[in-house]
């Protein structure tokens, strides 16, 4: 008969041996969520072990006519010259229209981002006024639409603060070195659009988007190590699920909400931006 402890320890022994088919539906984290709350349900019911219900899991679905979301201006953003992460699962609706990722600005000196170029795959764009750098994989080797992604921009790869790297499903698909301060700048984060309103939105799906101010959280190819389940809450600058409660609104209606992170930032829906329950 199991006793609560001996159902406990169970549980965590078989998610430790679970490995996520990153390539395929839902997500790997997903995937990990929703075997979690199996054996959880099999093993723990009786003893307070409850599981929330799957349909908490959820990914936000962008068109690429004029959806994102609008994160509120903070100092968190304000990354200077140091390390910083910015990373998220992507799973796009197609690879041969340009469109963005993540970043901020306020105006073409004064901006960083992350985006799909359809010719030269992932690419980053960032300057300081004085200092200019786009950089990119210059290919889109290794990419296909309807697959998720985990994908993260590093300063501090390798262990030093001036090299980044772009990398896709923990390998780096590119990489430079640049000393380029990001400074303070005083705009809306934007999720699935460009900084300053140029070129596409997103034509995609996001989940689990993420910002570590301070922090390469890799510093190496970590491919084995990818993560499988929704970061802690109140550790990172930016952490939102696509499950956070609603404030305002209805989703796919311009709702806002409050993202998971340390300091708490009101996230704003843009367009036909929507969480979608069915691929997340």
């Amino acid at each position: 008969m199991w006793s609560r402890r001996k159902a406990g320890l169970y549980v965590q022994d078989a998610l430790a041996d679970f490995y996520p088919d990153v390539k395929a539906l839902p997500s790997p984290i997903a995937q990990r969520k929703i075997y979690r709350n199996r054996l959880m349900a099999t093993h723990l019911v009786g003893f307070g072990g409850g599981t929330s219900a799957v349909s908490t899991l959820k990914s936000y679905s962008f068109d690429g006519t004029g959806d994102f979301l609008d994160v509120n201006d903070s100092t968190n953003w304000f990354f200077n010259a140091a390390r910083f992460t910015a990373d998220f699962w992507i799973r796009m609706n197609s690879i041969a229209l340009d469109f963005q990722w993540m970043g901020q600005g306020t105006d073409s000196s004064n901006l960083w981002f992350l985006r799909w170029d359809a010719v030269d795959g992932a690419e980053v764009q960032h300057t300081d006024e004085s200092v200019y750098s786009k950089w990119n994989q210059g290919a889109t080797t290794g990419w296909s639409a309807d697959v998720w992604y985990h994908v993260a921009l590093i300063r501090g790869w390798g262990g030093n603060v001036d090299d980044w790297a772009i990398t896709r499903d923990g390998v780096a698909v590119a990489t430079t070195t640049s000393a380029a301060a990001i400074g303070n700048l005083t705009s809306a984060l934007k999720v699935g659009a460009h900084p300053t309103g140029g070129g596409a939105t997103a034509n995609a799906r996001m989940d689990e988007i993420r910002i570590s101010k301070g922090t390469a959280e890799w510093t190496a190819d970590f491919s084995g190590s990818l993560p499988t389940e929704e970061y802690a809450n109140s550790t990172y600058e930016l952490t939102i699920h696509c499950n956070e409660t609603i404030v305002s609104g209805t989703t796919g209606s311009g709702a806002t909400f409050v993202d998971s992170g340390s300091t708490g930032h009101t996230v704003t829906e843009v367009g036909n931006a929507i969480r979608d329950t069915s691929i997340y």
